[in-house]
């Protein structure tokens, strides 16, 4: 098992800078077979059938047709994605423990067949003011020109 911050995931909310972690499986983990997965290569525009004024096909079962005909590539998905709200000043070994700490979590749940359900401190959301939003503006763009993840978690924990 392994994480990686997910860039799209993570914002400003309430004041605090919020981080999205993706929890990924390994070929050897559990089920690791249900995150692995075929999905359909295409855009919007290849398919060349009539539409109606919202986009939508006219023709369902053309468009059916179509897109079970499409080629089809392997994707890894996140078996679970955990979110958090933390302070500006977070360092970069704060937010790599913190996403440890959430796969160990997780994968104690996952192997007992259970959704993960990962319960976060109590956050007390501070006063928003126009430095404080700064403070969070310039971590987000931090984080986001990163590459933040651990691989083999698990063996770091010893589980």
């Amino acid at each position: 098992m392994h994480f990686k911050v997910e860039k799209t995931g993570c914002s400003i909310r309430k004041g605090m800078v919020q981080i999205r972690y993706a929890l990924y499986l390994d070929p050897e983990d559990y089920r690791y077979d249900e995150h692995y997965v075929d999905v359909r290569i295409y855009s919007k525009e290849d398919y060349t059938g009539k539409l109606d004024e919202n986009g939508m096909p006219v023709d369902q079962l053309h468009f059916e047709e179509w897109f079970l005909n499409l080629p089809t590539e392997k994707r890894h998905n996140p078996f679970h994605n955990h979110y958090v709200q933390v302070e500006p000043d977070i360092t970069d070994e704060e937010i790599l423990y913190i996403g440890e700490v959430a796969l160990l979590k997780a994968k104690r749940m996952w192997d007992k067949d259970m959704v993960p359900v990962i319960k976060n401190q109590r956050v007390i959301y501070p006063k928003i003011t126009d430095e404080r939003l700064d403070e969070c503006y310039i971590k987000l763009l931090d984080i986001k020109s990163k590459e933040l993840g651990k691989i083999d978690v698990v063996d770091t924990w010893q589980l």
